[in-house]
């Protein structure tokens, strides 16, 4: 895992160890407190799940509200050829679940970055 994310073993070990004290999640305690980027941190689940990074800006398919994408963290998107495919741009229980399928095997979809989204208002 630390390979993905850049970070040594002893920090890791500890931001899980923390996270779990501080009833956060793992995504929000690294990007809390600033021990990795949010690009950097989808980039390496990407890396991790061998799944595609969208490293570049995309829409969400008609009908999709940024909103789904922030609640549920997938959601459909413009893949460019006119149709549409599923994103995950994971928070919270949600980035967690999809760590899990590195054990796994399971398949698991594009990620990317909310903040490359180009169809969402104003971010809060």
């Amino acid at each position: 895992m630390q390979r993905y994310f850049q970070l040594d073993v002893e920090t890791l070990a500890d931001a899980i160890a923390l996270a779990r004290v501080e009833r956060v999640t793992l995504d929000a305690f690294l990007l809390a407190r600033g021990l990795i980027e949010e690009t950097e941190l989808y980039r390496g689940l990407a890396e991790a799940l061998g799944a595609q990074f969208i490293n570049h800006p995309f829409r969400l398919t008609s009908g999709y509200p940024f909103e789904m994408l922030l609640s549920s963290g997938v959601a459909r998107f413009e893949d460019g050829t006119g149709g549409a495919s599923v994103i995950a741009a994971p928070r919270g229980i949600f980035f967690e679940d999809l760590l899990m399928r590195v054990f796994t095997g399971e398949k698991a979809p594009p990620i990317a970055s909310d903040n490359l989204c180009q169809n969402f208002p104003q971010r809060i």
